[in-house]
C-alpha cells in the first residue's frame, strides 16, 4: 500500500509487498486460476471429481485446458520464485508445493508440463529445479 511521508507528503510504492501481502495476492491468483482449473470440470483429463483421471479432453476444450494448465505452471514457477526469496512463509509453502507435486503428477499437466520443458527450457527454471529436486528442498534454501 502506498504511503505519504509524513514532511513532504509525496506517496511512494514500497519496493516489495510483505510477506503477508505477498502471499495474499498469490493466494487470489490462484483462486482465479483454479474455479477454471481442468481439475474443476468434468470433461477434463485430471477430474478428480468423479474419478476419471485420465480421461481424454473433448477437442473443443484442449485449448482452453491447454491455457489453464500453462498458467497454472507459470503461477507455481513464480510461487516458487517467491519462496526462494522467502516472501512466501514456509507453512504456506508446504501446502502449495504439495499441490504443486499432486497435479504434475496427472496426465494432461505431466504432457503440457513435458512439452514446456521441451520447448522453451529453462524459460520455468524455478519449477524446473524444484521438480529435479523431487520436491523435497526448500527452494529457500536453494544457491
Amino acid at each position: 500500500m502506498p504511503r505519504a511521508h509524513l514532511r513532504t507528503g509525496v506517496t511512494r510504492q514500497p519496493p516489495f509487498p510483505r510477506t503477508g501481502e505477498t502471499q495474499a495476492l498469490h493466494c487470489s491468483r490462484l483462486f482465479i486460476v483454479q474455479p477454471q482449473s481442468p481439475c474443476r470440470r468434468r470433461t477434463a483429463p485430471c477430474d478428480v471429481e468423479v474419478g476419471e483421471v485420465g480421461k481424454e479432453v473433448a477437442s473443443e476444450l484442449k485449448t482452453e485446458t491447454r491455457e489453464l494448465i500453462y498458467n497454472y505452471l507459470d503461477l507455481c514457477n513464480e510461487q516458487t520464485f517467491l519462496r526462494k526469496k522467502n516472501r512466501i512463509t514456509v507453512e504456506t509453502w508446504r501446502d502449495w508445493s504439495a499441490g504443486m507435486e499432486a497435479h504434475l503428477k496427472k496426465p494432461a499437466f505431466q504432457s503440457i508440463w513435458g512439452e514446456v520443458k521441451q520447448e522453451s527450457p529453462g524459460s520455468f527454471s524455478f519449477l524446473e529445479q524444484l521438480e529435479k529436486e523431487r520436491f523435497s528442498v526448500d527452494p529457500r534454501w536453494w544457491k
